[in-house]
């Protein structure tokens, strides 16, 4: 006898996958050397008014992609 699988539905209030920016990534964008963010970081809380959407557990941080590229296309942060 052979069981058949049911796919499973997806939902549509799922979050899709969010995409990330390492610091050098975000610094390669904007033209800036990484540490001028992680300075911009440590001395206003911001960078350009974008803030880190995690920080690993290794210390390293992660921008979010969609943030950047508002910013980069002249819409406000």
């Amino acid at each position: 006898m052979q069981t058949q699988t049911t796919p499973t539905p997806r939902r549509h209030d799922a979050p899709l996958a969010v995409r990330h920016l390492s610091t050098e990534e975000l610094a390669a964008a904007l033209k800036v050397r990484p540490q001028t963010v992680r300075a911009g970081l440590c001395r206003a809380g911001h960078y350009l008014g974008l803030k880190p959407a995690a920080r690993l557990p290794n210390g390293r941080l992660l921008w979010d992609a969609a943030a950047v590229d508002a910013l980069l296309s002249g819409e406000v942060a």
